[in-house]
């Protein structure tokens, strides 16, 4: 991890000039560091996740795109040995926050390519992404459990008739302290594909984490306004 850390260090250090040589002594000094548009084109590399047996690394590459002024995120994978990166997943939408499944086999994601944040996971040793939910609202944080037979994860709850009506018509006007939407915790059977509602309130559920053998779900609330 720290050998990979300090490779890409070097990639972006070895762009700085280091100086003028001596025989262009009287020429205009170039001015050392990036510039904002290089700054801004860099990609950028977040959510690294090391795999339950220390061999590869998983974690999100962040490509922007200056002419469209968008972003595409894919999630890549190294050996923790060092070696050639490989891409695992190239959809046109954001693939992100990579989590390895407990045996090692399985790498879950969030994966924009439907319109909503949705879980979706993959082969480590290639294939193709298979779809997990189908969350009205999308899906938010996400946890799996020890034994790796159930995914926990946030998702604001499912939008009213009334809603749902506004979001046909278009209607996204924003009252200040008003219409709040609860995120409650669901629970993802992966034998089955079936999701059911575990918590539910007029509040905000955040960051679930299981515990070591699997029988309890810790979690984060924050009250909305009323």
């Amino acid at each position: 991890m720290r050998r990979f850390a300090g490779l890409m260090a070097f990639a972006v250090a070895g762009t700085i000039p280091l100086g003028t040589p001596s025989s262009h002594r009287d020429a205009p000094r170039q001015q050392a560091g990036l510039t904002a548009e290089q700054a801004a084109g860099m990609r950028q590399l977040t959510d690294v996740t090391l795999s339950p047996d220390g061999g590869w690394i998983a974690y999100t590459v962040t490509t922007p795109n200056l002419k469209e002024s968008s972003n595409n995120a894919d999630v890549w994978l190294v050996a923790a040995s060092g070696g050639a990166p490989v891409r695992l997943t190239s959809a046109k939408a954001d693939d992100r926050a990579p989590a390895w499944s407990p045996n090692g086999k399985t790498i879950a994601f969030i994966s924009m390519r439907e319109g909503k944040p949705q879980l979706f996971k993959i082969s480590p040793f290639g294939g193709e992404a298979e779809k997990l939910t189908d969350s009205k609202t999308g899906v938010g944080a996400f946890a799996w459990s020890p034994d790796g037979s159930r995914i926990a994860y946030t998702t604001p709850r499912d939008p009213t008739p009334e809603e749902e009506q506004k979001q046909k018509d278009k209607d996204d006007a924003v009252v200040v302290d008003r219409g709040f939407i609860p995120i409650r915790l669901d629970l993802f059977e992966v034998a089955t594909g079936k999701s059911t509602e575990l918590v539910k309130g007029d509040f905000q559920v955040a960051d679930p984490q299981w515990s070591p053998n699997g029988k309890e779900i810790a979690f984060v609330t924050y009250p909305t306004a009323k």
